[in-house]
This record gives C-alpha cells, sequence and structure tokens, in this order.
C-alpha cells in the first residue's frame, strides 16, 4: 500500500470514528489596499465585498426544476493555504486541521496537506441542496484524495488545464470552461481566485447565480455556507415562481 493510500485510509477510519467539530474563526484578513478600497465601495453600495449575485426576472412553468450546481475549489477553499501565488503553501490555520501526507500524482513529491473535519460537516450540508461539480486544477485528483477526507462520493469533475503561468493571471481562468459546463443552470461558485471578469458574469447571467469568494488563508467557513444556502433557498422559489 503507497503512503498516499495509506493516509487516506487512516483519515477514513478518524473520520467514521467521528472528530473535533469545533471552528476556531479567525480574523478577517484583507488581502492588498486596492482589495481594501474596492472591498469598501462595495459596502457602500450595500454590497458584502466578496459576494457578486445575479437574480433574473424569469420563471418557467411545467418543467422540472433541477437544483443549482455547486461549483467547488480545492486550494484556498478546502485545503488553506499561505500564499496562492506559490506552489503549496498549505499550512494548519487553526486546531480544527490535522496533516495528511500524499505524494504527488505529476512530481512524486511528498506534500503536507491540512483537512478539517468541520469542512466535511459543511460539505454535507450543501450537499443537500445542491449538485457539488469539482471546479479546480486537481481535477478527477479532487476525487481519488480530496473527496474521501471529507465524506463525499466521486463528484462530476469541470476538467481544467491548469499550468503555473496561470496563477498570477489577472483574469478568471476557470471562466470560459465553466460557462460551457453550467448553461443556463442556477449555479453558486466558492473560490479563492475571483477576479471582476467572473463577477460581471456572475451579474448579467440569467440564471440565478451568485459567487463567494473564501479568504485563501482561512478557507470555508461557517457564514459561506449560511449564505449558499439561502441562496439554495431563494433559486429555488424564484424558479418555481414563489
Amino acid at each position: 500500500m503507497t503512503v498516499l493510500q495509506t493516509e487516506l485510509h487512516e483519515s477514513l477510519d478518524v473520520a467514521r470514528a467521528g472528530g473535533s467539530h469545533e471552528w476556531h474563526h479567525l480574523p478577517s484578513i484583507r488581502n492588498d489596499a486596492q482589495h481594501v478600497d474596492r472591498d469598501q465601495d462595495q459596502r457602500s453600495a450595500g454590497r458584502s465585498p466578496w459576494e457578486w449575485l445575479s437574480w433574473p426576472l424569469w420563471q418557467s412553468e411545467n418543467v422540472a426544476i433541477d437544483r443549482p450546481l455547486l461549483l467547488l475549489d480545492v486550494d484556498g477553499v478546502l485545503l488553506p493555504v499561505r500564499d496562492y501565488t506559490v506552489p503549496g503553501g498549505y499550512y494548519q490555520p487553526s486546531a480544527d486541521f490535522r496533516d495528511v501526507s500524499l505524494v504527488h500524482w505529476d512530481s512524486g513529491e511528498l506534500h503536507r496537506i491540512w483537512v478539517s473535519a468541520a469542512n466535511a460537516d459543511r460539505l454535507r450540508r450543501l450537499s443537500e441542496h445542491f449538485d457539488i461539480v469539482w471546479a479546480t486544477g486537481w481535477n478527477h485528483h479532487a476525487n481519488e484524495i480530496i473527496a474521501p477526507l471529507h465524506g463525499l462520493p466521486d463528484l462530476p469533475v469541470i476538467e481544467l488545464a491548469w499550468s503555473e503561468d496561470l496563477r498570477t493571471l489577472e483574469t478568471g481562468w476557470k471562466l470560459p470552461v465553466i460557462v460551457d459546463y453550467i448553461t443556463d443552470r442556477a449555479c453558486i461558485w466558492i473560490d479563492d481566485h475571483i477576479r471582476d471578469d467572473v463577477e460581471d458574469w456572475a451579474r448579467a447571467r440569467d440564471a440565478p447565480t451568485l459567487v463567494l469568494r473564501a479568504d485563501h488563508r482561512i478557507g470555508l467557513t461557517d457564514d459561506i455556507v449560511d449564505r449558499a444556502l439561502d441562496f439554495a433557498d431563494r433559486a429555488d422559489s424564484i424558479q418555481r415562481g414563489e
């Protein structure tokens, strides 16, 4: 059995046995002065600085209504990182996170990541209202490695071609592929790497759309989940014409 397989089996045993579900909230951290200025402008306009929402004035009758999609990132959302502009950088942001060692599928190098049982609970709550889809540079490796660590089944994968050149790109490198994938489905997108073009796209969509930016140093939080679940309730009401 490989190191990775051993770690995954041990992780699943811990998950089944239960573990700490206490969430240690960390203070909000701003990325840079530019984001602070933009966040202030958005608060003045009555918007959350990391939420972009589109509510269409449409409804369909006598049509089966799909659950909203949830486009889920890994790095910076489920795996906190100190700095998303450099490779790796995984770390333990709070005592709720435990370390797991894995062998990288390309380089063969041993990596140490940090995962949270509380995030497994958060994903369970989200899975009751959304069809979750991986939208990450991990691609199918998310099903092989990340899903078992969070109690998830194999999930659909949006095929994304990652390269290190994309790390500092000023536009949303995932956006063109995601647009083709989701067609006209209602969706929510949770990511730590949200650019202006993604926000513009979310505002302009006809279908209910919500973009939530996670702080890459903290990852998924109860507040993000609560906002997502509120969106699911409202999207369902809109699509049913209630």
